[in-house]
C-alpha cells in the first residue's frame, strides 16, 4: 500500500481506472471494487445497480452503477466476462465502500478474453496517476495512515463566489477563431 496525499493505493491490485480496482484472484477470475480515490470523489455511496449472476457482458458494456449523493457512476467492464458473484454485504450496505473500499469488492467475474487483461493498469502506475491527478507530490509515503480526512471541507465550493460574473466568459465560448 502507498499513500498519495489523502488517498491509499493498493499496489498489489490492478486498476481499470482511478475509480475501480481489479483484484486478480486467479488466471481468469477478478473481483472489482471502488478505490479509495473513487469513494472520496463520489462521496457518500447510497446504492449499487448490478447485473444478475451468470450474465455475460462484453468489454466496455456497463458492468454496474454506483449511486452516490454527488452523482451516478456507471462502470464499464474492463473485460468480456461472466458474472460469478455479487458481494451481498456491499449491496445491502453500500456505505461500507466509503469506510474500507479495498476490503469490500463489488462484483466477481470470470474473464473470457485473456488479452483484455493487458489493458489493466498496475498498482505502481496507478499511484503515479493519482499523484498526477491530485498534485500531492509532497505527501507520498509507504504504508497506511489512519488520518481522518474531511471530505466536506476538501471538496466544498464557496457558493458566495460568482463564477459567471466575468462578461467575457460567455462571449469566448463561441469565438469564431475555432
Amino acid at each position: 500500500m502507498v499513500k498519495i496525499g489523502n488517498y491509499i493505493v493498493n499496489t498489489d491490485f490492478s486498476y481499470w481506472d482511478s475509480y475501480i480496482f481489479v483484484d486478480r484472484i486467479s488466471d481468469t477470475e477478478l473481483r472489482l471494487g471502488l478505490t479509495d480515490y473513487g469513494q472520496a470523489v463520489l462521496k457518500d455511496i447510497t446504492a449499487l445497480e448490478v447485473p444478475a449472476v451468470g450474465e455475460r457482458l462484453h468489454k466496455k458494456n456497463i458492468l454496474f452503477t454506483i449511486e452516490s449523493i454527488s452523482r451516478d457512476f456507471p462502470v464499464k467492464s474492463p473485460v468480456s466476462c461472466i458474472v460469478l458473484g455479487i458481494n451481498d454485504e456491499v449491496l445491502a450496505n453500500p456505505e461500507i465502500l466509503n469506510e474500507n473500499p479495498f476490503e469490500n469488492w463489488i462484483i466477481h467475474v470470470d474473464c473470457l478474453e485473456l488479452k483484455d487483461l493487458d489493458m489493466l493498469i498496475d498498482g505502481d502506475d496507478m499511484a503515479d496517476i493519482i499523484l498526477e491527478e491530485t498534485g500531492s507530490a509532497d505527501d507520498v509515503e509507504e504504508g497506511v495512515s489512519n488520518d481522518e480526512f474531511d471530505y466536506e471541507s476538501e471538496f466544498s465550493i464557496d457558493s458566495s463566489d460568482d463564477y459567471y460574473a466575468d462578461d467575457d466568459f460567455n462571449s469566448n465560448i463561441y469565438d469564431d477563431d475555432y
